[in-house]
């Protein structure tokens, strides 16, 4: 990977950042902005994919989930 320059702005976001959650230093800081990302960036895409099981029909309804939920645990039926 080339180096990049890293424009002041980032540098000040990510100085802040240190200063408030105690960082180590700014590579933490950037690799919990990526994590989160990622984290976001999966989340995103499971609610297209569950977007997209409601606009194909693949769904059950909540007391069907339940039930399914309550067999699969051995917990008793209300």
């Amino acid at each position: 990977m080339s180096s990049r320059v890293i424009s002041k702005e980032v540098l000040s976001l990510v100085a802040a950042e240190m200063e408030r959650r105690k960082y180590a230093s700014p590579n933490d800081v950037l690799v919990k902005a990526m994590e989160a990302l990622v984290e976001q960036q999966q989340a995103i895409e499971g609610i297209r994919r569950g977007l997209a099981d409601v606009k194909a029909g693949r769904v059950r309804s909540r007391v069907e989930a339940d039930r399914e939920f309550r067999r699969r645990n051995r917990l008793p039926t209300k």
